[in-house]
């Protein structure tokens, strides 16, 4: 059952990843649709699995599970808006793009700078 505060609204404190994984999984659709073809649709895919693996660099010493339903949710959201791309092909090219945003990161080829004091 989904915690509410005192006021009745929902608690963003402990509902934050199905929040996110809501928003992200309308925003994959919306991604999908707009891409006109096949190969924009990998092009796409393989920029959010860059992105995507980026994140997964970041968090790695946190709990993963919310993370790992966040970029999950997007996916779907991305196959469900797919008309013109293969499913396999799709998931082939996020996981590639994530798989070697990562690597780059723990190889340090890619820095990121924390903006946290």
């Amino acid at each position: 059952m989904l915690k509410k505060n005192k006021k009745g609204a929902l608690d963003f404190y402990f509902h934050w990843p199905e929040i996110i994984s809501l928003f992200l999984l309308i925003i994959g659709f919306i991604l999908s649709i707009a891409s006109g073809s096949a190969v924009m649709s990998y092009i796409v895919v393989f920029f959010c699995g860059l992105f995507f693996g980026r994140m997964w660099f970041v968090v790695q010493k946190t709990i993963k599970m919310p993370w790992f339903i966040i970029i999950f949710c997007f996916l779907v959201g991305y196959l469900l808006g797919n008309f013109y791309g293969n499913f396999k092909i799709i998931i082939l090219s996020f996981v590639l793009g994530g798989i070697i945003s990562y690597y780059l990161h723990a190889q340090k080829v890619i820095t990121t700078k924390s903006y946290s004091s």
